[in-house]
């Protein structure tokens, strides 16, 4: 947890003491934190996964083991039956992994709890159908295709138009997502993700639970701009809190996050339609599924020549360091502040910035600027990805850099990490401070220069 005094600290534990919450999935070494900070404040977990982790054991008062790949109702039935047995009555259930929000939701909607409907979460991680939502609400989209097979792109160049962005119908975590610049580089993409997908189908049950064979792909205009993350808390269908990060990729041909940096460099206007469109987006969500929408989510877009397109929406806190970014920026623990949603409270932490927000989406004119405390702190984050596929010799950060905030290493000495096209995976990330947006930037320059993160070919 990075160094740095959270708003509302004072008071935040006389309000969920004692409460009890169940967690759906543990999620990787960065959703760690988050329990240790909920266990800090004297809040009872449980966890319900598919294995004990011992990493993270002890900030959890109990665990529910079962296996998280049967059929829906059947794993209800089981968690309801494993809950009545250690008469678990939580208040609440949260998720922090892109793999466990629908279980999550179907549990919450069971219980009557606050969430994001699970019909409202199948259809953000359904990249056609939130494409074919936006259309028909008239939010900003682009031209896509569905498909399952190569016959189906035979008329290809008459529906979109090139380069386009190539991904999985149901992805998670930028993984097989890349740029096509032609139809010829769109067949390679398809082959390779199949060959990888038969390969190792077991790994990557989250894109066709019945096998590769089934499997359908999404292909997509590659959209042109600054691609942003707008994270937001809502409460009851209304946005109490919401803030713009500019995002880095590697460059092609995988999408590959590089890093991002807070707050957004764009200008004051384009942010204001950045959040409008998201405000717009939760009340179509709350329209569609006729019920209120309570949850954190991660809205990734990009401001445009023609305003702000949405990419796509997470249903859960962003990954990586996307928790950090807020505590260290703004002081607050989105990780938290999920929570006290699934709780069905309204944290006071936000009641300034939900004012914020109000004025901004109610101002006539988005080019009028807001008259908001000063920024005094600029953050830049790297994601470390090696350059090869192998085995981890060394790793070091400096942990004592100038404008050092946190970091996170995903990994040990002596794993093995799989870079594309063999796999998705990379090292950790590594957030630095700074009191300008270009002293941010120098010293993270300097804390990578310094860090060390060495990974050998075991082809060799």
């Amino acid at each position: 947890m990075p160094n740095v005094q959270l708003e509302g600290d004072v008071g935040l534990q006389e309000s969920i003491r004692g409460k009890t919450l169940l967690v759906v999935t543990v999620g990787n070494a960065t959703r760690f934190d988050i329990y240790k900070r909920l266990h800090d404040l004297d809040v009872d977990l449980y966890c319900l996964n598919d294995r004990v982790v011992n990493e993270c054991r002890s900030f959890f008062k109990g665990w529910i083991v079962v296996d998280m790949q049967m059929e829906e109702k059947t794993l209800l039935q089981e968690v309801h039956r494993r809950m009545d047995e250690i008469q678990l009555q939580p208040d609440g259930v949260i998720c922090f992994d892109e793999f466990g929000i629908e279980v999550s939701s179907m549990i919450c909607e069971s219980l009557g709890m606050p969430c994001i409907p699970l019909q409202i979460v199948r259809c953000c991680r359904n990249k056609s159908k939130f494409r074919d939502f936006c259309k028909e609400r008239s939010l900003p989209t682009v031209r896509f295709l569905q498909f399952s097979s190569l016959e189906q792109l035979h008329d290809i160049d008459e529906r979109i138009s090139f380069p386009a962005v190539f991904k999985p119908k149901n992805g998670a975590g930028s993984q097989f997502v890349q740029r096509v610049n032609n139809k010829e580089e769109l067949y390679q993409a398809y082959f390779a993700t199949v060959s990888s997908l038969q390969l190792s189908s077991s790994s990557y049950l989250w894109c066709s639970p019945t096998g590769p064979e089934e499997m359908s792909f999404h292909v997509e205009e590659l959209i042109e701009g600054q691609e942003v993350d707008v994270d937001c808390v809502v409460f009851d269908s209304k946005l109490r809190y919401s803030r713009v990060i500019d995002n880095e990729s590697t460059g092609g041909p995988f999408f590959l996050e590089a890093g991002c940096s807070a707050p957004s460099s764009l200008p004051q206007h384009a942010q204001t339609s950045l959040i409008r469109m998201a405000e717009r987006i939760v009340a179509e969500f709350a329209r569609e599924a006729n019920r209120r929408i309570d949850g954190v989510l991660h809205v990734e877009a990009k401001w445009t020549s023609r305003g702000a397109v949405p990419i796509e929406v997470n249903c859960r806190l962003g990954g990586a360091e996307c928790r950090c970014m807020h505590m260290a920026g703004w002081g607050v623990d989105l990780g938290v502040e999920e929570a006290m949603v699934a709780l069905g409270r309204r944290s006071r932490t936000l009641d300034g910035h939900e004012r914020q927000c109000r004025l901004l989406l109610q101002e006539e004119e988005i080019r009028t600027p807001l008259k908001e405390k000063k920024q005094e702190v600029f953050l830049r984050s790297v994601n470390f990805h090696p350059g090869r596929s192998g085995r981890i010799v060394s790793q070091s950060i400096p942990e004592d850099a100038e404008g050092y905030v946190d970091h996170k290493l995903f990994y040990t000495r002596g794993e093995e990490v799989k870079v594309p096209p063999r796999g998705f995976q990379y090292l950790g990330w590594m957030v630095v401070r700074g009191g300008t947006e270009e002293e941010a930037r120098l010293r993270l320059e300097h804390a990578v220069k310094l860090s060390s993160l060495c990974v050998e070919d075991t082809a060799t």
